[in-house]
């Protein structure tokens, strides 16, 4: 397993939904992994296609997220789905089922490897997605990023950080908006608001294995349409 001494992401968020009656925003990541040892794993990305509301919730039901995936990770135990049907094991029939829906919208990615000094090795990723409304609050949007990414092991010392630009006309919930690290406790986020455009941005930093959300509220009138 490689070791972490950085992972930067950046995330820009584009307001496709103020020109298409609100269906939905869509999401670009770049992000750029620093590690000690090569990552020769495969994962599984966001394929530019999204599942629905209804989808993504089954899929927080079932402890999942719509994220980069190690593969062994994703697929470990979805072969068995059958044999579980047929046998009546319903619990492990429907984790296997949310796995592989979760699948049908990923696509295996190598990492490109973009520069190597000795065993210190630079990668990077780009990946986007569709994300939708969230339900019973039409103009507010939400998703999260894991990082480091799976298979990558860290240790005190090591990094990540994530930078979010928001879409215009938009303001960033900070009620919701946060970072949460391995043991629970949350991780304080930076907002600052660009003056020319009126996107807000939303940095966060920290040293193990968080989990970041960020919900954003369009203002009322906000159509560009």
């Amino acid at each position: 397993m490689s070791i972490l001494k950085l992972q930067d992401a950046t995330v820009l968020i584009h307001s496709a939904s103020r020109y298409n009656g609100n269906l939905y925003d869509e999401v670009y990541v770049q992000t750029s992994i620093v590690t000690e040892g090569p990552l020769t794993d495969n994962y599984y990305v966001p394929a530019g296609v999204s599942l629905h509301a209804a989808a993504l919730e089954l899929l927080k039901h079932s402890g999942l997220e719509y994220r980069p995936y190690h593969e062994s990770e994703l697929l470990t135990g979805t072969e068995n789905i059958f044999e579980s049907a047929k046998n009546g094991d319903v619990p492990d029939t429907i984790n296997d089922a949310t796995r592989l829906i979760l699948l049908s919208v990923l696509k295996k990615q190598p990492l490109n490897l973009v520069a190597q000094n000795g065993n210190v090795h630079v990668y990077d990723l780009r990946y986007s997605y569709k994300i939708y409304p969230i339900v019973g609050a039409p103009d507010s949007y939400e998703f999260s990023i894991r990082l480091p990414f799976d298979g990558i092991t860290m240790p005190n010392g090591s990094k990540v950080q994530l930078t979010v630009v928001t879409p215009s006309q938009a303001t960033i919930d900070q009620g919701v908006t946060k970072g949460i690290d391995v043991n629970g406790a949350e991780i304080q986020e930076t907002v600052s608001q660009l003056v020319q455009t009126g996107k807000m941005v939303a940095e966060f930093t920290y040293q193990i294995d968080p989990l970041f959300t960020v919900r954003y509220v369009y203002n009322p009138g906000s159509s560009l349409v």
